[in-house]
């Protein structure tokens, strides 16, 4: 039996959070945002992922954080493709955007106030 070969994009995601790993630390939230996108990439039919972005982020006046918190990305990641699809989970997950506040200041949950992604 042949092996199949990891796709392009499950290659990008390994090397992007073994560069992570490699060159610190990598929060959870980053992580589970990226194998959500990834998910979403496979389930969801021209999904376009440029817009979403699994990064924190943290300055003297502001700090960012995934787009897509943990709660959201679990979620994601335990539907099937056909659950995604059907719930309109594909077209949600771009509507999500990064939260920024002031230091000092956190966002419910730690993560984004984007919220209905998933049903």
């Amino acid at each position: 039996m042949a092996r199949a070969l990891p796709s392009p994009l499950a290659s990008l995601v390994a090397a992007i959070v073994l560069g992570a790993l490699a060159c610190g630390s990598i929060r959870e939230d980053q992580l589970e945002c990226e194998e959500a996108v990834t998910k979403l990439e496979g389930c969801c039919s021209d999904f376009n992922a440029s817009p979403i972005q699994c990064v924190y982020t943290s300055g003297c006046e502001d700090t960012t954080y995934p787009d897509l918190d943990i709660p959201t990305s679990d979620c994601i990641r335990g539907e099937s493709c056909a659950e995604i699809v059907s719930t309109g989970v594909c077209g949600r997950a771009l509507q999500a955007h990064p939260v920024e506040t002031s230091q000092g200041e956190l966002p419910e949950a730690d993560g984004p106030a984007t919220a209905g992604v998933c049903p």
